[in-house]
This record gives C-alpha cells, structure tokens and sequence, in this order.
C-alpha cells in the first residue's frame, strides 16, 4: 500500500464580532495559513449588510486579520452582519461564518463641569457649566440638593446651551446645592457632575466700631486654594473689590457716616467664579 505525502493545512476564516453596544464593530479573523499563502491575494476583503441577506455590500479592502468598523448606533438598536473573504490567485475564494451584533445607543454621555453658581440681587441663581465632550449631547438636567437627595428641577436642550436660571429667590435667605448631568438623544443620562453651592452673605453691623462682620460658607471647588474677594458699593456707586482673604469672614471698618452700603462676596479658583450680592 502506498500513500501520498501529507498535503499542507489550511484553516477555515472564522470571525468574530466585539463591540457591541459600542460606536464601533471589531471585526478579528484569522488568516487560513501562516504564513500567508503566495497564491492567496494580499488582502482580505470585508462585507457588511444589515439586513444578513446576500448579496453584502463591499466595505473595505485590508491586509490586517482585524478591522474597526465605525457603526450608526441607534435608540432602538441595529443589526450589523460582517463577512470576510480571501481571494485566491486560483480563481477560488475562502468565505468566513457570517457574524452579526445588534448595536444599540446605551453609552452614556462624559458628565459636564458646573463650575459656577452666582446669586443675583434678586435671590435668583444662574449656573454655568462646560459643554459635555459627548457629541450626541441633546441637553443637560438641572438638579438641586434637596435634604440630601439630588431632585431634578429642569432640563435644558441643546449642547451649547450651559447657563441655567434657577428664578427661585430661596439664595438670598439660605445656601442652595446644585448639580448638572447630560442627557444624549437617546435619553441617556451622564453621571452627576460635581455639585455646587452658592455663597450666603451674613453681616453684622458694630455701631461702635463704625465697622461690618461679614461671614460666609464655603463653597465646593475641588482641593484648596480658593481665595474669596470682597466688593463693596457705597450709595449706590459702581462696585470695587477692597480686599481678598482665604477666610470665611472679613471686617470692614472703612464706613462712612450716613452712608448706604451694599457688598457682594466672590470665590475664585482656576478661573472660577461665584458671587452673591
């Protein structure tokens, strides 16, 4: 009995699909000899429908046993189906299994930055905030620390769109806590943003000491060096910064007789700013 030589091994292309849920499908398969046969063409050829019937649509052309493909990821989901095939100088082609995922919009946007709370004469808040990096942001919650729970009170729509009036005047008789998330068009909702608190004037007026004790909270930048400026306006005349301190409370003795005076307190980190007047 005789027999031929063993031939060579060849493997069939197996793909696999990763990325699901994601912004982008990793395609992995592997070549069906190593190294690379000389008859087979160089690259390998990627296919893609989405609805799994053939014929696929030609998507791109490669050398690489992997590829990234950058998918639409919609509210209720998409279902992407991949195959690869390699071409042979024989006029025969090596087909891959056909791998499909269902690419859903569940990612959640980057959380935004509230940066400032500022009190207006008024008693009403404006918040300002930077922009999610999130591109697909549709808008932003506005919440307020209520008893230790975070209560949503608003939602603002569209990503540029970072300033927020709060129009209850509860700022001029208490300190008021808020935070900020993003919400994408699929009603995905970032993690909360750091919170922050507007600034609580108090003052005491000393008769005898023709002078003002001002004490104030603190307010809730991340680490130290946070310096507060004092504004004064006397009679009505524009306002001008007297002093700054690193304290929580500061003494003005500089009053004139039969004057009126209104003062306003700013906390300042890294370009940061809250007031209240």
């Amino acid at each position: 009995m005789t027999a031929s030589a063993f031939s060579d091994t060849l493997r069939s292309i197996f793909l696999s699909l990763t990325g699901i849920g994601g912004g982008v499908a990793k395609l992995i398969y592997n070549d069906i000899h190593i190294p690379h046969l000389s008859s087979s063409f160089p690259n390998f050829d990627v296919y893609k429908s989405t609805t799994g019937i053939l014929p696929f649509n030609y998507l791109v052309s490669t050398s690489q046993t992997k590829y990234n493909d950058t998918v639409t990821r919609l509210c209720n989901g998409v279902n992407y189906y991949y195959y690869i095939e390699l071409k042979d100088s024989s006029g025969c082609s090596s087909v891959s299994n056909t791998a499909n995922g269902s690419f859903l919009d569940n990612i959640p946007p980057i959380v935004p930055t509230l940066d400032s709370a500022s009190v207006l004469s008024n008693g009403q808040t404006v918040l300002g905030w930077n922009p999610t990096s999130s591109p697909d942001c549709a808008g932003y919650i506005i919440y307020q620390v209520i008893n230790g729970i975070n209560v949503p009170i608003d939602t603002i729509w569209g990503y540029n769109n970072t300033t927020y009036t709060y129009t209850n005047t509860a700022a001029n008789t208490n300190t008021l806590q808020f935070l900020v998330s993003a919400i994408d068009s699929c009603n995905n909702v970032s993690i909360l943003s750091g919170s922050q608190t507007t600034i609580f004037l108090k003052s005491n007026y000393n008769v005898c000491n023709h002078s003002i004790n001002l004490n104030w909270n603190k307010v809730n930048f991340q680490g130290g060096g946070i310096k507060y400026f004092i504004y004064v306006s006397e009679n009505g005349a524009p306002f001008n910064l007297i002093d700054s301190t690193n304290n929580l409370f500061y003494n003005y003795n500089q009053l004139n007789y039969n004057s009126n005076y209104c003062v306003y307190v700013r906390a300042k980190k890294s370009k940061r700013y809250f007031s209240i007047f």
